[in-house]
């Protein structure tokens, strides 16, 4: 990762490696490996691009992984500086894409993924894990190839140095990130699953409440999730749709965090 210190040798010498080779200090020297001034050098070469606006989005999109992927914290925040207010366009449509990706999938979920036989049962029952690993197959399938984050389902925060001193030990059902980093752009969306039947809000810290309360909480974290998403499935049942609704709005930043209802299976869900 290339750090602050990097950075600031790179632009003391005007980015000539030469520079460095012919005056530099024995200790600047040291903190350079092979590729590091390399790769600070593209870096430069395609922001000033983007900043131009000479670039596709496809370029934008590779150039923006490998400024998450490559610089730490405060040297990606000060290398950036020049294309920051591009950068938060860029993550709104990410966003929207994977939004986009979402709702379309589910559309695909069938009766067997969104209500699951039970046998020597008539009744059928809906089963959030069920659900989950079609959502998140069905949302792979359609996600752009060039998309710059990684779907990853239940991964467990539990420990986590900054996520549990903040929000607890919690395994949110899908993060769309840059696993293994916690910068500025890394985390883009966190999303929280539940049945009708399962979203009760009774219990302070239990259910409902608490994939709300992870929600706002991770979406309101230093460097968290630009976006939260509830989504519950189910039948429909406006009154207890309702009261969901207000208990959202009562816990939740309603600018960060979307409420999604999906009422039937090959339909399309939708945001509140």
């Amino acid at each position: 990762m290339i750090s602050i210190e990097q950075l600031n040798i790179y632009r003391k010498y005007g980015g000539l490696e030469d520079g460095l080779a012919r005056v530099g200090l024995t200790s600047e020297k040291q903190l350079f490996n092979n590729n590091d001034w390399g790769i600070i050098t593209d870096i430069e070469q395609n922001i000033e691009l983007i900043a131009k606006g000479l670039t596709s989005n496809e370029f934008k999109n590779k150039a923006f992984l490998g400024l998450r992927k490559n610089f730490d914290g405060k040297a990606y925040t000060e290398i950036t500086k020049p294309i920051s207010g591009i950068i938060a366009e860029m993550k709104q449509q990410l966003f929207q894409t994977f939004l986009d990706c979402l709702l379309a999938a589910t559309e695909n979920i069938t009766d067997n993924y969104f209500l699951l036989p039970v046998a020597y049962d008539k009744e059928h029952v809906h089963r959030e894990r069920n659900y989950c690993y079609e959502l998140y197959s069905q949302i792979r399938q359609i996600l752009p190839k060039d998309f710059p984050y990684t779907l990853s389902g239940e991964v467990n925060k539990a420990g986590h140095p900054l996520v549990a001193a903040h929000c607890g030990d919690i395994i949110p059902d899908f993060l769309v990130h840059n696993p293994g980093f916690m910068g500025p752009d890394d985390n883009l969306t966190i999303i929280e699953v539940k049945t009708i039947q399962g979203a009760n809000y009774t219990q302070e810290g239990k259910d409902l409440l608490k994939d709300m309360q992870t929600l706002h909480c991770m979406t309101d974290l230093n460097n968290g999730y630009f976006k939260g998403i509830m989504v519950i499935f189910g039948a429909d049942n406006d009154i207890k749709k309702n009261e969901i609704e207000n208990k959202y709005r009562e816990i939740c930043n309603t600018e960060k965090v979307l409420l999604i209802f999906h009422d039937n299976a090959m339909t399309r869900a939708r945001v509140v």
